[in-house]
């Protein structure tokens, strides 16, 4: 299913005027619906979404989105954000997902990965 320009561009409004709110609201959807919004928006618009969800339900999208589109967003977070929703995601998803990210990121978001994974136990 394809968005229309124009209601992508209302959106994009919505979300920069309040990305929590916008967060919120792509919580009240299902999973399918919400990945169909996020692969609409732009990258750096979905950024602004993800440290506004729940870390699980973020986890359970970053899942269905596809792989660059996830290296696009999380390379816009802040590592501790994407940290902890990418610790909800399994040991294999989270390897095959990290190699879409720039080496410096993948690197840090790898060290605080091991640091939580090591202070849980």
């Amino acid at each position: 299913m394809t968005v229309p320009h124009a209601l992508v561009s209302l959106l994009e409004r919505y979300v920069e005027e309040d990305p929590a709110l916008a967060g919120h609201t792509l919580e009240t959807m299902t999973e399918t619906e919400a990945v169909t919004v996020l692969k609409a928006l732009k990258p750096r618009f979905c950024a602004q979404i993800f440290p506004h969800l729940q870390v699980t339900y973020a986890a359970a999208l970053l899942k269905e989105i596809p792989p660059t589109l996830f290296g696009e967003i999380v390379e816009r977070m802040r590592p501790e954000q994407a940290a902890a929703i990418l610790i909800h995601l399994s040991h294999d998803l989270r390897k095959v997902l990290l190699e879409y990210l720039s080496p410096d990121i993948k690197r840090e978001l790898q060290e605080l990965l091991t640091l939580t994974e090591n202070s849980a136990g």
